[in-house]
């Protein structure tokens, strides 16, 4: 499922409940230059700024991947999971899909360039925020999150996402102009 966010568009990679019971959610979205799906062992090379990223899928089961970038392997990441090379770009998994079978798909979904973001609330049944904005594991000051949802431990519904931030500084922004 796509949603927009700050102008961008994000995969909502998981949806999970924060405790075993209701009312509280954790939402894992992603973002990226290249999204991509490759068969374990292939190979396909991506264009980011101008440098090349040569990425083969080197290792896929029922719940991890992992991928050789420029000679460099990353770590086993399940869905939602990022990992930084090197050069400061991050990879990361959006859908793992291993069929244990004869024949069987063994494929990952995948992002580079990406950026991850978090959406925690511990209670979408109030209007109060308990949690920061996350991006790529970085709290962000001054942030807060509140999901607006109802929840019968059987269905999950979210009617409402907010994301507030607060501005340390004043800004001046012009008539038609962006900050």
């Amino acid at each position: 499922v796509e949603i927009t966010l700050f102008g961008k568009v994000y995969t909502i990679v998981s949806a999970k409940r924060i405790n075993s019971t209701g009312n509280n959610v954790i939402l894992n979205l992603m973002t990226g230059v290249a999204r991509d799906t490759l068969l374990e062992k292939q190979t396909r090379t991506y264009s980011i700024s101008d440098k090349n990223y040569s990425i083969t899928l080197n290792f896929v089961d029922s719940d991890e991947a992992q991928f050789v970038v420029n000679g460099q392997t990353t770590k086993k990441m399940k869905d939602g999971d990022t990992d930084k090379l090197a050069d400061g770009t991050t990879i990361g998994v959006t859908d793992v899909l291993y069929q244990d079978y004869l024949g069987g798909i063994h494929s990952v979904t995948f992002f580079i360039g990406s950026e991850k973001i978090e959406l925690r609330d511990s209670n979408i049944k109030d209007t109060d925020s308990t949690n920061a904005l996350k991006v790529n594991d970085n709290t962000i000051d001054d942030t807060s999150v509140i999901i607006e949802g109802s929840d019968n431990n059987v269905t999950f519904k979210i009617n409402r996402i907010h994301v507030n931030m607060t501005a340390d500084d004043n800004y001046f922004v012009p008539a038609n102009g962006k900050l």
